[in-house]
């Protein structure tokens, strides 16, 4: 975690605040959620007692806490009805547009876009959280448009992030969404390769 902020000795009250840069580098856990702009932090270095006034947060994730290498597989049950699952064993069912109803499961490419929205929520919900503010609700409305010559690809995608909870505004929501699509959700770094994106948020009211 990377912390930019003021720093002011302890034993010097009226000393004139110099800007720095704190960084945890050596690998030990912190308890972020206790850490938020505006919060006032006692800190030991180099034998000095610093008072830290938290100017901006970034949090960053190693790389050799995330996985590289995922396996699913992709099995049939019967007709069209197909089973996935990862590695632990968990999954969905899935069905052809094909297929009588009743349908087993949802289709491919609408499981390809709940994942998407999934993943996107996450990551909104987990700055939410950050910056302590938890959702009462939260919800990913996704509408996806394809091209109607094979492979019937995604052009474009269109999402509503919707939000109820004390203090979480229009702009807290929009923050987390566009950190998330900019910076963290993996699906929607592929998406947008192939698709145009448009996103907005709403508060539920």
């Amino acid at each position: 975690m990377i912390l930019e902020a003021t720093t002011l000795p302890v034993s010097s009250p009226k000393k004139t605040r110099n800007q720095c840069n704190i960084i945890n580098a050596a690998g030990q856990k912190e308890n972020k959620a206790s850490t938020n702009a505006g919060d006032l932090r006692l800190v030991q270095a180099e034998n000095h007692r610093y008072l830290i006034s938290i100017v901006s947060i970034q949090y960053k994730i190693e790389s050799d806490d995330l996985k590289t290498h995922t396996k699913v597989t992709v099995r049939m049950i019967e007709g069209m009805h197909f089973r996935a699952e990862d590695e632990n064993g968990r999954g969905f069912d899935m069905d052809s547009e094909l297929s009588e109803e009743p349908r087993a499961g949802t289709f491919p490419m609408n499981a390809f876009l709940q994942a998407a929205a999934g993943c996107t929520a996450m990551d909104a919900v987990f700055v939410l959280r950050k910056r302590r503010l938890e959702p009462e609700r939260f919800e990913v409305l996704v509408e996806g448009i394809k091209r109607k010559e094979h492979p019937r690809i995604y052009t474009e995608i269109n999402l509503v992030y919707r939000a109820k909870g004390p203090g979480i505004t229009i702009a807290e929501m929009e923050r987390a969404a566009g950190l998330s699509l900019e910076t963290y959700c993996g699906a929607f770094g592929m998406l947008k390769q192939v698709a145009k994106v448009n996103w907005r948020c709403e508060l539920i009211e």
